[in-house]
C-alpha cells in the first residue's frame, strides 16, 4: 500500500522522494516513473498543479478570477471626478482644460486600475508628453488632481498619490502671447475705425485688460452705477472696473436687464461670441490690418499703459495698481505681461538729465 505524504497540508499519494548521488533532493511520481518539483523548493500551485496533470493525465483547469470591478478603472474614477462638487467647483476654463488632459490619458490607459498606479508610471507619463513641456506639466497637475479627489473621497482603495515629489518638466524662458504695441493700435484704428464692432473690441480689451473669457460677456448688465462687477472666470478673482471715457463712447445704449442681457460684443450673425469664436474672429480682423496678433496681447498692452501712467504720477504703489487692474494676484504674474526690463526701458531716455 502506497503511503500518502503531507505537504502544504494537503496528502499526495504515490511520490517517492529520496537524495541522489549529487546530493539533490528528488520527487516521482510512482505510478508513471515521471519527476515532480520538489515539494520543499516550489511554491504550492506550482507542485499541485504538475501533481494534478500527472496523477489524471490532464491540464488542470485555471481557476477563473473574478471578474474586477470597473469602478477603480482610469477611465470610470476620471467619469466619476468629472461628475463630483469638486468639479464644478473649478472655473469653466480650467474644467475644459483638464477635461483634455484627463480624456486623453483615458484613452491610453483607460482600463488601467488606478490603485495599481506608481511613481514610475507617471514619470513615465510625463517622459512620454517631453516634446510639449507646458502641456506634460500641466497633465501632471491634473492627474495630481484625480488623485487628491480619490484619496479625500476614500476611493478605490487610495492612500497615497503617486504623483508626490514627481518634478515638473523644465520649461524655456519664454514672454508668451505676443504684446501689442501702440503701433499696432494705430495700425489696428486705421483699417477698423470707430462705430465698427471691431474697433469696439479693441476698446474693450484695452479698457478692461482682462481674458476674452470675460469680455464676451461683458454687458450693461454686469455694470452696478458706473462700475463693472465680474468674477474672473480664470481665477474667480471679483473685479469691479469703472467706465472710461473712450468705453463710453463706443458703448451702445443701456438695454433693459432681466428679460434678455445683451452683452457689448457681438458677432457678425448678431448673437454673443463664445470665447473660440470671438479669437478667431478677431485675429482674421488683425490679419486683414495687416497684424498678425492675439486678443490677448491687448491684455499686455493694457497692463503696460496702466504701469506707466501710474509711474509717471509719482505713484509708489504702481505696482499693486496695476495688480488691481488685471487681477493678478502677485508680481511675479505680473512681471510676464510688463517684462522684467520694463522700467530701465522706460525712462532709459531720461537718464542722461543725471548722468555726470
Amino acid at each position: 500500500m502506497t503511503k500518502a505524504r503531507t505537504f502544504y497540508g494537503r496528502r499526495y499519494k504515490g511520490l517517492k522522494l529520496y537524495r541522489d548521488r549529487h546530493g539533490r533532493d528528488r520527487c516521482y511520481y510512482r505510478p508513471t516513473g515521471k519527476e515532480l518539483p520538489n515539494p520543499d523548493q516550489v511554491s504550492f500551485r506550482e507542485f499541485d498543479r504538475a501533481y494534478w496533470e500527472e496523477a489524471t493525465g490532464e491540464k488542470k483547469p485555471a481557476k477563473p478570477r473574478p471578474a474586477l470591478s470597473p469602478d477603480g478603472t482610469v477611465e470610470k474614477a476620471i467619469a466619476a471626478y468629472m461628475a463630483s462638487p469638486a468639479w464644478e467647483a473649478l472655473s469653466p476654463a480650467t474644467q475644459v482644460s483638464r477635461g483634455s488632459l484627463l480624456g486623453g490619458w483615458s484613452r491610453l490607459t483607460g482600463e488601467f486600475r488606478l490603485a495599481t498606479m506608481r511613481r514610475p508610471n507617471i514619470e513615465q507619463g510625463l517622459e512620454n508628453r517631453k516634446t510639449t513641456p507646458p502641456t506634460a506639466n500641466n497633465w501632471l497637475v491634473a492627474v495630481r488632481a484625480l488623485f487628491d479627489w480619490c484619496i479625500s473621497e476614500k476611493r478605490y482603495g487610495i492612500a497615497d498619490n503617486p504623483t508626490t515629489g514627481v518634478k515638473r518638466l523644465k520649461v524655456a524662458a519664454t514672454e508668451g502671447f505676443t504684446s501689442w504695441t501702440e503701433a499696432d493700435v494705430e495700425r489696428f484704428v486705421a483699417r477698423w475705425p470707430a462705430g465698427t464692432m471691431e474697433y469696439r473690441a479693441l476698446i474693450v480689451l484695452l479698457w478692461s485688460g482682462q481674458r476674452r473669457t470675460d469680455v464676451v460677456e461683458f454687458g450693461w448688465h454686469k455694470f452696478e452705477g458706473e462700475m463693472i462687477v465680474f468674477e474672473q472666470s480664470k481665477t474667480g478673482r471679483k473685479m469691479k472696473l469703472p467706465i472710461s471715457a473712450s468705453l463710453a463712447a463706443e458703448l451702445p445704449p443701456r438695454n433693459v436687464v432681466g428679460i434678455k442681457p445683451v452683452p457689448f460684443l457681438l458677432n457678425p450673425s448678431g448673437c454673443p461670441f463664445t470665447p473660440s469664436y470671438f479669437t478667431a474672429w478677431f485675429h482674421a480682423a488683425c490679419v486683414e490690418a495687416g497684424l498678425d496678433l492675439s486678443p490677448h496681447g491687448t491684455r499686455k498692452l493694457a497692463a503696460q499703459r496702466m504701469y506707466r501712467s501710474a509711474l509717471r504720477a509719482g505713484r509708489t504703489d504702481a505696482l499693486a495698481l496695476t495688480m488691481a487692474f488685471t487681477g493678478h494676484k502677485t508680481e511675479r504674474q505680473l512681471r510676464v505681461y510688463l517684462g522684467e526690463n520694463f522700467e530701465q526701458e522706460e525712462y532709459a531716455g531720461e537718464l542722461v538729465a543725471y548722468m555726470r
